[in-house]
């Protein structure tokens, strides 16, 4: 199944997110569960607003325990934080062979 994430962050976190940038970096790196599609949502400036997944997990349980894991989530970074399963109705995402 996909699920798709997409994260607002609060503003004036700017300095939490890049003190937090390497635990970040570690927890995307997570085998399971995988993200299949992810960035940076960003402003028509350019700023950071937050980011966006599309996951792949077997249930939607797993998804909100890695996100939950999350050091963004944990500090309350997220000024809105949404998950949704995902049906693909367009475009291709390279899905695991599992």
């Amino acid at each position: 199944m996909l699920f798709l994430f997409v994260g607002f962050l609060k503003r004036g976190t700017e300095q939490q997110v890049l003190a937090l940038r390497d635990e970040f970096n570690e927890h995307l790196a997570q085998p399971f569960p995988r993200i299949a599609l992810g960035g940076v949502l960003r402003d028509a400036d350019g700023r950071k607003l937050g980011y966006a997944a599309v996951i792949e997990a077997d249930d939607r349980s797993a998804v909100t325990d890695y996100l939950g894991r999350s050091p963004y989530q944990r500090d309350d970074l997220y000024e809105v934080a949404r998950l949704a399963k995902f049906d693909q109705e367009l475009g291709s995402v390279e899905l695991s062979s599992s």
